[in-house]
């Protein structure tokens, strides 16, 4: 990676520096894209990020800048936890407005609607779905420890295409950013595996690709997947529990050398977004009455062990 001589595109925010806002935001500078990346720390001025993975180490001039001041947002991408969003976004609603892009890239779901309810005039929202495997080494240091794509679409169907707001990020190839026309379906998808991969990573203090090793574990992984699959049907998409768990075992293998993002929260005492990702499957399982059995054995295990990480 490189410094750019100039920038091409007016500013885009990234909220959050955590492994997946420092990634976006590297790449985006590399390509000209004009960055600054927001962080509730109160973190100011340009500072050297790293990113290291099997090709290359770069490291490149980040600004960032606080939550609190009073410039508006044109372009925000939201790179911070699920269960971050709606305080995070309430400290920078005096920056947005009805021409502001927002675009969400969270794990699980949930959180799209309820922001959307409490701030009605964002009418330019996008949802995403990332598939790069990464985690943060130190405060300004990240290994993509596997690549991956960026899917952003919109939650309203009949935006069959990018618009022009969009075009600058679709440009930046090394993050491999795509169109999708049905980000829903994506998103359920990821969810799904994300419900297979995350929990037992964070409960077996494991990688993602040694869950393909584990006999145990894949027979685990396979009664979620039966599980996933009834849920799937009852909201009218057809996936079967033996694509779901293919799907799942190779989105392991991409992200072999990659610690999930559930297991690096508990390891750092911190909260999980279990909530958004089994928790959601189960609220909906539930709504359907649908048994789930294995989902809910994983959910109260993580709680289990996010309490006691949370205490000590």
């Amino acid at each position: 990676m490189t410094e750019p001589n100039s920038f091409t595109t007016e500013p885009w925010h990234i909220l959050g520096a955590g492994s997946i806002g420092l990634l976006v935001a590297s790449y985006l500078h590399s390509n000209a894209v004009d960055v600054r990346v927001l962080n509730r720390h109160k973190i100011t001025g340009s500072h050297n990020v790293t990113v290291v993975s099997d090709e290359q180490k770069g490291s490149l001039h980040i600004p960032f800048e606080p939550l609190e001041i009073d410039e508006p947002i044109k372009g925000l991408i939201v790179c911070t936890k699920n269960i971050q969003i709606q305080h995070i976004i309430a400290k920078i609603e005096h920056r947005l407005n009805a021409e502001s892009s927002v675009i969400f890239l969270q794990n699980g779901m949930g959180h799209f609607e309820l922001i959307r309810s409490r701030y009605p005039f964002l009418k330019k929202m996008y949802l995403g779905s990332v598939t790069h495997g990464a985690f943060r080494t130190e405060t300004f240091s990240v290994n993509h420890a596997g690549k991956g794509h960026i899917f952003i679409g919109s939650p309203d169907l009949s935006v069959k295409r990018a618009p022009e707001e969009l075009q600058s990020l679709l440009r930046a190839h090394n993050l491999s950013w795509q169109w999708d026309p049905d980000i829903e379906q994506r998103l359920w998808k990821k969810l799904v595996i994300n419900a297979c991969i995350n929990p037992l990573t964070a409960l077996l203090k494991c990688s993602n690709g040694e869950l393909k090793d584990l006999k145990s574990a894949q027979i685990i992984m396979d009664n979620l997947c039966r599980e996933s699959e009834q849920i799937l049907s009852s909201i009218g998409f057809n996936l079967k529990a033996s694509e779901i768990l293919e799907m799942t075992l190779n989105i392991a293998a991409q992200t072999s050398s990659n610690r999930s993002s559930m297991l690096q929260d508990l390891l750092a005492s911190k909260p999980t977004e279990i909530d958004a990702i089994t928790g959601f499957l189960i609220k909906k399982a539930s709504e359907h009455r649908i048994s789930v059995p294995t989902h809910e054995t994983l959910y109260n295990l993580v709680k289990a062990r996010e309490s006691l990480a949370i205490r000590v």
